[in-house]
């Protein structure tokens, strides 16, 4: 009974890891700041998703250069740090993809090597993690980037945004009643 549950377990654990990881293919939805930005790209399940390329910091930073007074080369300095981040995504995803593959496999043995199947789920739960603390990093990088002026400027650009997705919402919710 204790290696069913355990078996059930883990495949719900996989199934779960998995489809948090693939992308969403939800369709876009108009407006405008980063609440646009998250629901064009599959909504908060893929904000939160670890495999996420996106920076939100960096892309808000980039979307208001101008109210920031952001000089070309911290535009090109933040430009860096977003791609750098985005290969590494790339890369730690493919190797995820190949961890559920290897997982795949082994449960379709006829004698599941259970050993090797717990070692990739922690395997990926690692990527994950590192995946998470480098997001983190680059987020620092990019907010070191900016001077103790434009880093006042932050809370008022904030406040906006989230005026702007007030706005947003009421309209959406206005067109389904």
């Amino acid at each position: 009974m204790k290696k069913f549950l355990f078996v059930a377990l883990l495949v719900f654990s996989v199934s779960a890891a998995r489809a948090f990881a693939e992308d969403e293919k939800d369709p876009p939805m108009g407006g405008e700041g980063m609440g646009h930005e998250m629901m064009e790209h599959g909504g908060m399940m893929h904000a939160l998703n670890p495999l996420n390329p996106e920076l939100m910091n960096v892309d808000m930073y980039l979307k208001f250069s101008d109210k920031l007074g952001l000089s070309k080369e911290q535009v090109s300095k933040l430009r860096t740090i977003k791609t750098d981040f985005e290969k590494l995504v790339i890369t730690k995803e493919a190797d995820v993809k190949i961890a559920f593959v290897d997982i795949r496999i082994a449960h379709m043995q006829d004698k599941p090597d259970f050993t090797m199947i717990r070692q990739k789920a922690q395997e990926i739960n690692k990527i994950m993690l590192d995946v998470s603390m480098a997001r983190i990093d680059a987020m620092e990088k990019a907010y070191n980037v900016l001077t103790d002026q434009q880093r006042a400027k932050l809370p008022e650009i904030r406040k906006s945004m989230r005026e702007g997705m007030m706005e947003m919402h009421e309209k959406h919710v206005g067109r389904e009643k």
